[in-house]
């Protein structure tokens, strides 16, 4: 099983949050393969501030992170600008500046070889 966090790091953050996680829970196949949350959690470190909100998922394998990879890249083409979206695990940050599901899904794949 995979732990991820997934931050996002703009001046609406919280309602972008929300709005991922909303987009998360309407997938099929995320929210039935996927334990997913909303939880405070605290500053990545060299951040300003102590506690900031963020998506907990729980995957257990390379098709869910698949699943979730083309619904974060759907997600991210529905916002009318670039917003900044990083997921991380225990040990590894991943920036997701893109909103091509490619490119998303071999970031994810990276977390996954850990």
């Amino acid at each position: 099983m995979r732990q991820l966090r997934i931050r996002i790091n703009d001046g609406n953050s919280d309602d972008e949050l929300r709005s991922l996680y909303d987009w998360l829970q309407n997938e099929p196949d995320v929210r039935q393969n996927t334990a997913i949350s909303i939880e405070r959690g605290e500053a990545p470190a060299g951040e300003l501030g102590t506690t900031f909100d963020l998506i907990q998922l729980t995957v257990d394998s390379s098709f869910q992170l698949s699943s979730l990879a083309v619904s974060i890249a759907a997600w991210r083409a529905t916002r009318k600008k670039n917003i900044y979206v990083r997921v991380e695990t225990k040990d590894r940050v991943m920036p997701l500046s893109s909103a091509d599901s490619q490119e998303i899904i071999e970031i994810l794949r990276q977390l996954d070889e850990d």
